[in-house]
């Protein structure tokens, strides 16, 4: 399913750029990116499920083996639990940068507040206003 996401917002991207509003490209652009990031991390959650499938299938047919498979099978599922956040933080762009601010090794730039007189904008405001209207007689 990710895989047809992609497809379909490659696409619907390539077919619609001349045509669209920057913020619709914009947005399917971070669809395609999504399922870029997606699509490894569904392929590695497949194939870890489907050997818990297989291994759970050979544990109820051969009970000698019942200890061992259930505990490949423990392992198989702890694996999954852990490689996907893990894929997802390393592939995703903004999960990067945060999880580099977060444990110190980026520093957050924080821009300057600006502060503005409320009565100033105001009026601003007003006299652009004001100069509309005059323009129109």
């Amino acid at each position: 399913m990710v895989i047809i996401c992609f497809v379909r917002s490659s696409h619907r991207y390539n077919g619609i750029f001349s045509k669209s509003s920057l913020s619709t490209r914009y947005q399917i652009k971070e669809v395609i990116a999504l399922t870029r990031v997606l699509i490894p991390i569904c392929c590695s959650s497949l194939v870890l499920k489907f050997a818990v499938l297989i291994l759970a299938y050979l544990a109820f047919t051969h009970e000698l083996l019942i200890d061992r498979l259930f505990t490949i099978i423990r392992f198989c599922c702890t694996t999954t639990a852990i490689v996907e956040p893990i894929l997802l933080l390393c592939r995703h762009r903004l999960l990067q940068k945060r999880v580099r601010i977060l444990f110190g090794f980026e520093i957050k730039e924080v821009s300057p507040k600006i502060e503005r007189d409320p009565v100033a904008v105001a009026d601003v405001y007003f006299e652009v206003f004001n100069q509309g209207i005059n323009k129109g007689r």
